[in-house]
């Protein structure tokens, strides 16, 4: 009795797996054999292209094959047709690059932090409601943060001020000291462009009291007045001018205005080395100039040269600035460009040297130079934007193919795309 309860008790039962039916799979009577299409003629160039399905510019990758449910609808046409009236892209502005770009953005970072941590409204909300930049909105907070953001912003420009103060003071001290100093007193710069120069020409320049350094082989005089203490001064002040703006404390400061005093010590003594040599070179008719003025070829040959080395100094203190807050290159060579006229022009100028004879024709000689410099670096600038875009519509082959779009695009399985 009991195994019979037992085999009854559904606990003990085993379950054996059971075979499976098979049901024959039932065809939709809707459903009907898709018939394909015939593909339209579309050219030599099956992967569509021609039509605009694919850039042509790219060969097809193998997951970028154009699939058969894309179809043209209609037969492609060619359009034949001359060059267009203006062509594409002209008369726009180049854009800005990603590196110029960052820059600007880095010059009003402290201005747009101040601005922003402090809750001022923006600038189109301060010209309609006449709100000073620095000031919270009416009724809204000043967080800490802003509190603490503007003494860094202050003191950033405070010392930026103090740097040019102290390069103000350097170039009066300067002037100051080439007006009244002797040969001795300018044994400093004259003594290594005199080695300079005696390397490069060859012969020796031996020091005279009272006169400067003589090379009796040349019959030659470097003279005071061949220092080169202006360009000096206007190499510093257009260093300082390019390092200013990367200043943000009393380190920075410190350390960029000894730097420029640094640099424009070494570009003054290659600068005038090499302007003396050429000098020599014409006074001893190494170079062939028959019919020309020895003193304006002289003249002009010192302006290019100092125009020359200011340039190749200004460009050399932005490759070495390595802050995003650094000047452009045309605004660098602008800042060369004035620190030389007002170190050669308007400084002599103002001390009374306008109403002595032969500054006038110095002055021509200084304006002319400079404006040549800049229109070089003007066309310099073009042609570098020039090549920056590319070729131009302009120059491609008159007569060009191009494709029209097809009216409609439809889909093999009957779908519209």
């Amino acid at each position: 009795m009991a195994r019979d309860a037992a085999r009854d008790d559904p606990r003990h039962r085993r379950v054996r797996p059971r075979p499976l039916r098979r049901h024959a799979r039932r065809r939709p009577v809707h459903a009907r054999p898709a018939q394909p299409r015939a593909r339209p003629a579309v050219g030599a160039r099956p992967h569509r292209a021609p039509v605009r399905l694919r850039d042509r510019r790219r060969p097809p990758r193998r997951s970028a094959r154009p699939r058969p449910a894309l179809q043209p609808a209609h037969q492609v046409h060619v359009v034949r047709r001359g060059p267009s009236r203006r062509a594409r892209g002209a008369g726009r502005r180049p854009g800005r690059s990603t590196a110029a770009a960052a820059r600007r953005r880095e010059r009003h970072r402290d201005r747009g932090r101040l601005r922003a941590a402090a809750g001022a409204p923006s600038g189109r909300a301060r010209a309609r409601g006449g709100v000073r930049c620095g000031a919270p909105p009416p009724g809204g907070p000043v967080t800490a943060a802003a509190l603490a953001r503007r003494p860094r912003a202050d003191a950033a420009l405070a010392w930026r001020a103090a740097a040019a103060v102290a390069a103000a003071a350097v170039v009066y001290a300067g002037k100051a000291h080439y007006r009244d100093a002797t040969a001795a007193d300018l044994a400093w710069i004259l003594a290594p462009t005199a080695r300079a120069v005696s390397w490069a020409v060859g012969g020796a320049f031996a020091f005279e009291p009272g006169a400067g350094w003589v090379s009796a082989d040349y019959r030659y005089i470097i003279a005071p007045s061949c220092a080169g203490v202006n360009f000096a001064l206007a190499a510093f002040v257009a260093v300082v001018l390019v390092w200013l703006p990367g200043v943000r404390g009393p380190r920075s400061a410190a350390a960029r205005v000894a730097g420029a005093a640094a640099v424009a010590y070494a570009a003054a003594l290659a600068a005038n080395a090499v302007r003396l040599s050429l000098a020599i070179a014409l006074h001893l008719r190494w170079i062939d100039a028959r019919g020309a003025d020895p003193a304006a070829l002289h003249r002009a040959v010192g302006i290019a040269v100092y125009l020359a080395g200011l340039a190749g100094v200004t460009a050399a203190a932005r490759a070495l600035d390595r802050s995003a807050a650094r000047p452009p290159a045309a605004r660098a060579l602008a800042a060369a460009i004035g620190a030389y006229l007002a170190i050669a022009l308007a400084v002599p100028a103002l001390r009374g040297a306008a109403g002595r004879p032969g500054f006038a024709r110095h002055a021509a000689w200084v304006l002319g130079g400079c404006a040549i410099l800049a229109g070089v670096a003007a066309a310099a600038a073009a042609i570098r934007r020039l090549a920056r875009r590319g070729p131009s519509e302009s120059s491609r082959p008159a007569a060009r193919s191009t494709e029209a779009a097809p009216a409609a695009l439809s889909s093999s399985r009957g779908g519209s795309t």
